[in-house]
């Protein structure tokens, strides 16, 4: 099972063939998200207030896993264990697949410096 990083909700809506393929091949089924992905997926949006049926059933596509103590907690023990410091929202994105026990899929090369987290890096074209 696969978690998918932000970056992939809007690529795969972009139509970039790496992503496309990825999640072709793997079945959509196999997917989640964070809701913090869904907040900031939504919040990226030119206008937000104009947030349409369509983006939240695009959304709804995909298992929504939402925010918890366990998942703070962890997002916090890993910020502690970094050098260099990530955005929150990483940190709790990470949390989510190390909890979870799924593979982060994503285009942002810091999630490989975290310990714990299995990634699926993909290249955008």
């Amino acid at each position: 099972m696969y978690l998918l990083d932000t970056n992939i909700l809007i690529y795969f809506l972009q139509g970039k063939k790496s992503v496309m393929s990825f999640i072709n091949k793997s079945g959509q089924s196999r997917f989640s998200i964070s809701i913090i992905s869904r907040l900031e997926f939504l919040l990226g949006l030119q206008y937000p207030i104009f947030v349409s049926k369509e983006f939240d059933q695009y959304l709804d596509l995909f298992e929504n896993i939402n925010l918890d103590k366990l998942i703070v907690a962890e997002a916090v023990s890993l910020s502690s264990k970094l050098n260099k410091k990530l955005k929150f929202k990483d940190l709790i994105i990470a949390a989510t697949a190390i909890l979870t026990g799924k593979t982060i899929v994503t285009a942002d090369k810091d999630f490989k410096k975290l310990p714990g987290l299995n990634v699926k890096l993909i290249e955008i074209d």
